[in-house]
């Protein structure tokens, strides 16, 4: 897709946001059909508020899964591979990226408790086409 705003400030908050599809090509695609927030202090982000997205997507470059699990609801483990949540809509609890790597921890709507992912990538990108409101911290006064 074609995005208006590309950035690799990482000054946004994917925190309680639904990735609704993952798309595993050489780069990871994480895709946000309902946005995510941006932060007052991204570098793109002229507004002085805090503010949510429309559509958007997290690129993930030349990324290579580098440990997935997956914690059941009878409290067993798994471990993962790329074709187990490819297609699994994914709440996102917390996102990091330091160095090389992505560590991504959230809620999947299966038969999981919980999920982390640990990518090495190359570089991360942040990418949507509009502000659509401000975020939700934003108009709870934060």
């Amino acid at each position: 897709m074609g995005w208006k705003i590309v950035t690799d400030d990482s000054n946004v908050s994917l925190h309680d946001h639904l990735i609704t599809e993952i798309e595993m090509n050489e780069d990871v695609v994480l895709h946000f059909e309902n946005g995510f927030d941006v932060t007052k202090g991204n570098s793109v982000n002229s507004t002085g508020r805090h503010m949510h997205t429309g559509k958007s997507a997290v690129i993930l470059h030349n990324a290579v899964l580098f440990e997935g699990t997956k914690w059941l609801n009878d409290e067993s483990e798994r471990k993962l591979t790329v074709e187990d949540f490819s297609e699994v809509d994914f709440e996102v609890l917390s996102f990091s990226y330091e160095g090389e790597m992505v560590e991504l921890c959230g809620d999947a709507f299966d038969d999981s408790m919980f999920y982390k992912l640990l990518f090495k990538v190359s570089g991360v990108e942040f990418c949507w086409n509009e502000f659509v409101e401000d975020a939700w911290f934003q108009r709870d006064g934060n």
